[in-house]
Order: structure tokens, then C-alpha cells, then sequence
């Protein structure tokens, strides 16, 4: 089977060809896709919690990205790709990183809670951890830090 006049070729098709999809190659890709289950729904009722969602969202979102992959997969989609810049994925990522890491700013200086509210409310803080925090688990909080960095730091030249 060729690709047609669009280009259209799966890999599915290409798997076929290839000789992968005969039954010996099944446990593999059976076995491979229960670690991804085992690994994705967890995290997926984990994000739901953490933004304030019922878990059976993080499920249902779950199952919903599972099957736009395997349609996304079947359709060769990840060559699109490369048409995104680098720099895109990377300010996605940064920005990601960035909320994920204002969402910890409660537990890494040991408050109560955090309000809702523009920057400066949280940076108040920062500049007031005397009064807001609790001392032993900033102390905790802070050694983690340095010593996650310390590790995964490359040597500098």
C-alpha cells in the first residue's frame, strides 16, 4: 500500500508493511500501553485535584487525550511539528513551569494559604516570610531546593 495522491500514509500501514503488527509483536505494544495507563490516569486524577477539579475530569481528559493521540498517531500528525518554532515550545514550557511553580509557593514556605489576587499579593509574601511562614518547613523547603539543583546542575566551564 502506497501513499496516495495526498501523502496519506499511517503508520499503522507502515507497521503492517514492516512486519510489526504480527502477533508476536503484540505483548509488547499491549504490555507498553498498560505502563502508560498505569502512569498517565493517576497523574491525570492528580492534575484534576491540584486545579480544583472532580477526579472523574482528570479521567475523562485522560481517556480524551488517549484517543486524540492514538487518532493524532494514526494520522502522522507529529510531523507538523516541525513546523512550530522552538521558541514556542519553549515559552510554553517556561510558562508551564511558571505556574506550577507559583502553585507551590504555599507548601515551599509553609503557609496556610495563598489568596487569589494579582502578583503583588503574593510577593507580599515573600518580602514578610517572618510573619507568614512556618519556620522548619521553609528551612525544608529551601535545603530541598538546593539540593535538587546541586544535583541535577551541570558542571559549569
Amino acid at each position: 500500500m502506497a501513499a496516495n495522491a495526498f501523502g496519506f500514509n499511517p503508520a499503522v500501514w507502515q507497521a503492517y508493511r514492516e512486519g510489526r503488527l504480527g502477533r508476536s509483536s503484540w505483548w509488547p505494544n499491549v504490555l507498553s500501553g498498560l505502563v502508560v495507563a498505569i502512569v498517565a490516569i493517576p497523574l491525570a486524577l492528580g492534575f484534576a485535584i491540584a486545579s480544583g477539579a472532580k477526579p472523574e475530569q482528570g479521567l475523562f481528559t485522560a481517556i480524551v487525550a488517549g484517543v486524540l493521540l492514538l487518532l493524532l498517531g494514526f494520522f502522522r500528525a507529529g510531523d507538523l511539528m516541525r513546523y512550530v518554532p522552538s521558541t514556542v515550545i519553549l515559552g510554553f514550557t517556561a510558562g508551564i513551569a511558571i505556574i506550577i511553580w507559583v502553585g507551590q509557593w504555599r507548601y515551599f514556605l509553609g503557609l496556610q494559604s495563598v489568596p487569589a489576587g494579582p502578583m503583588m499579593t503574593h510577593l507580599d509574601y515573600w518580602l514578610h516570610l517572618d510573619r507568614w511562614s512556618d519556620g522548619p518547613t521553609l528551612l525544608l523547603g529551601v535545603c530541598g531546593l538546593g539540593l535538587s539543583m546541586g544535583m541535577a546542575s551541570p558542571p559549569l566551564r
